[in-house]
């Protein structure tokens, strides 16, 4: 990364700190190239994209299909609403350590929220997705079949993943992070996760793992999307919008992803 591009980061820095939403996994595990389906969602200033601009856009995101990234529908609609036509400056970074190398950015050509969506209720159809101008580079996570969380005992061990940073760190140690977690409760719309590690530097969900994924087990396949539920704490449970009900089914179908 050149002076230019390392100040412009810098810069980002500082405002990210001000408008930062609540929900990363802080202090996670280096999840490396264990879940390369998690990106990083990242607005850039006109046609540079090496330039990072003035606006705060981060999110985690997960790949669903060769093109389609969910995110939540609280972020996509902030980011209709602040963009406009401006949407074609909004990028993801599949790269595990450095989501801000901006030559390995990969360009959204479309933002969409799901019609159901009301700001007023987060717990109810909170999807939104980015959906990309060419293939990824990565491959997609795998989608589950309708109900499957309906047939999942409560023992059933999940791995959440979403970016983050550790505790009194900046956004520069912003990496994709991975955390085993365990099952609290499940209703018609959401999952909900309590990450299950302890000690000193046990991790919390905690700004910008909106967007982030639950796995089963060890598994490729993804059954919740994290989204921002407005608390603004490190929080070592996590709510995430199911993806085997027939809301979300019915979202990502309108997009062409392929449904198992």
């Amino acid at each position: 990364m050149n002076r230019h591009q390392s100040l412009s980061v810098a810069a980002f820095a500082v405002l990210l700190f001000a408008v930062a939403p609540a929900a990363a996994i802080q202090s996670g595990t280096h999840d490396g190239n264990g879940h390369p389906a998690v990106a990083w969602v990242i607005e850039t200033n006109g046609t540079d994209h090496c330039n990072l601009g003035q606006t705060f856009t981060g999110s985690s995101a997960t790949l669903v299909s060769g093109t389609v990234v969910l995110v939540s529908g609280s972020f996509a609609s902030t980011l209709q609403s602040s963009f406009g036509s401006l949407f074609d400056n909004v990028w993801v970074n599949f790269d595990p350590e450095n989501p801000f190398d901006c030559t390995k950015y990969e360009h959204v050509a479309s933002i969409h929220v799901d019609p159901s969506f009301n700001s007023a209720n987060l717990d109810f159809a909170n999807l939104g997705a980015l959906v990309l101008d060419a293939t990824a580079s990565v491959s997609p996570a795998a989608l589950p079949v309708a109900g499957r969380l309906n047939g999942l005992p409560a023992s059933q061990a999940y791995t959440a993943v979403a970016f983050g940073t550790d505790k009194g760190t900046n956004v520069l140690n912003l990496a994709r992070r991975s955390e085993a977690a365990s099952f609290r409760s499940l209703g018609p719309e959401v999952l909900d996760l309590r990450l299950t590690r302890n000690g000193q530097n046990a991790p919390c969900f905690q700004g910008f793992s909106d967007g982030g994924a639950a796995y089963v087990g060890s598994t490729s396949e993804v059954v919740g999307l994290n989204y921002d539920d407005g608390k603004g704490q490190c929080s070592r449970s996590g709510n995430f919008m199911r993806l085997d009900n027939q809301t979300a089914r019915d979202f990502m179908s309108s997009l062409g992803v392929p449904l198992p």
